[in-house]
């Protein structure tokens, strides 16, 4: 009987994330933010030394693009190298974000790191007690994007090994929320007959079989207001007849959305109690996207920056507390009268242009200007979805107002 094996499967650490969209902070907490993605990495490295792991696989966008910079480089070997002192391997593969280009790899790896250096599926062989116990299976991106499937290429090579792990960063085909790199269908991957698909690439954890397990960890630490709830990774113990996973949550900061509907409410005053109750209880500090329901009545009688004064003054509470809380957004919604209804053509029409009509051209002639140049920076997914709910609230509010 082979000898059993146990490893952590994490994905798209994003390290060095400049968390854009929020530089209006408090700088006393904006700095631990920024920190984040390197504190979340040391809960990894933590978890795989508790649970005395044979290694650690990493799939894809360890760093948040490809210029890396030096300080993520210098962190992410030094963690590499207390996982050394432990005996624990280290299997990576290069994603989208960080592919594979002339300023990579400035920093040497300790002897325990294995990265998959080419755009050809390869494998690494995993050898515990001077036997070999698994391959593992990979490639990395050479370029920002991979359209080809690379699921054909993935081939057991030795049927006498006991275990088969394949790493892949991509996307499954019917996912159309995200980019579609190395596209793959589940039952693909089922016929490839590895013992485990560890995914990358989408940042929501998912299972998306349990025999063989194909998992999408997601990313371990969340950065704006779409990546919410826990982050982490996943615990896995393989023997040969069953593999047992567990979820383990590693985000340094909490990302979360809380609704709160004030439409029966008669005084503003009452806001204070009401936003200190919704808030939820983290073990870790929260980054809260608070949003409140007003009747029109309300929305017409009490003024929106007199509202935001309360959470400005609800935030001088929270910040303070351990672990702080900050609502670090807050947007409205009203009841649509019947004109702002699907059903009219003309706000279907506006609608249709708020979701079609591109951003980035029309402020392509700001990216021009030497001077704006220097305090913008490219506008995200998240960043670009903002622009387009706040002209739909700015247009509503237009026509309401006659």
């Amino acid at each position: 009987m082979p000898e059993s094996i146990s490893f952590i499967h994490a994905a798209d650490l994003h390290l060095d994330s400049p968390f854009k969209g929020l530089q209006n902070i408090p700088e006393e907490i904006f700095q631990e933010i920024q920190e984040s993605t390197f504190t979340t990495l040391d809960n990894l490295i933590e978890q795989a030394i508790i649970h005395k792991v044979d290694f650690l696989l990493l799939v894809g966008d360890l760093y948040d693009n490809d210029n890396q910079s030096l300080k993520a480089q210098v962190r992410l070997r030094n963690a590499f190298q207390k996982l050394k002192e432990y005996h624990i391997q280290v299997f990576l593969s290069y994603g989208n974000h960080d592919y594979l280009n002339e300023r990579s790899l400035s920093v040497q790896f300790p002897s325990n790191v294995h990265m998959f250096t080419s755009e050809k599926v390869s494998y690494f062989p995993f050898n515990k007690n001077k036997e070999t116990l698994a391959h593992i299976y990979g490639f990395s991106y050479e370029s920002r994007a991979v359209h080809d499937s690379k699921v054909l290429d993935y081939q057991r090579k030795n049927e006498q090994i006991p275990y088969h792990i394949g790493l892949l960063h991509g996307s499954i085909t019917t996912n159309t929320e995200h980019d579609m790199y190395a596209p793959f269908h589940i039952e693909e991957l089922k016929n490839t007959h590895m013992d485990y698909w560890a995914l990358g690439h989408i940042h929501k954890r998912e299972v998306l079989s349990d025999a063989p397990p194909i998992i999408y960890p997601g990313n371990i630490q969340g950065r704006h207001r779409k990546e919410i709830g826990e982050k982490g990774c996943f615990f896995v113990e393989m023997n040969e007849f069953e593999v047992q996973k567990q979820f383990i949550p590693l985000e340094s900061i909490r990302f979360e959305q809380v609704e709160l509907d004030l439409s029966g409410v008669e005084f503003l005053h009452n806001i204070e109690s009401l936003v200190l109750q919704s808030l939820p209880q983290l073990k870790n500090p929260g980054l809260i996207e608070l949003i409140i329901k007003l009747s029109e009545q309300q929305y017409e009688s009490w003024e929106r920056s007199r509202i935001e004064e309360w959470i400005d003054i609800i935030n001088e509470i929270t910040i303070t507390q351990s672990p702080w809380i900050y609502i670090y957004r807050t947007s409205i919604q009203i009841p649509k009268r019947l004109e702002f209804e699907e059903n009219s053509p003309f706000f279907a029409m506006i609608n249709k242009q708020i979701e079609e009509v591109p951003i980035q051209p029309i402020v392509d002639e700001l990216y021009q200007n030497k001077q704006a140049r220097k305090y913008i920076n490219t506008l995200s997914e998240s960043e670009i979805e903002e622009i387009k709910q706040e002209a739909d609230q700015f247009l509503q509010d237009v026509f309401r107002r006659g």
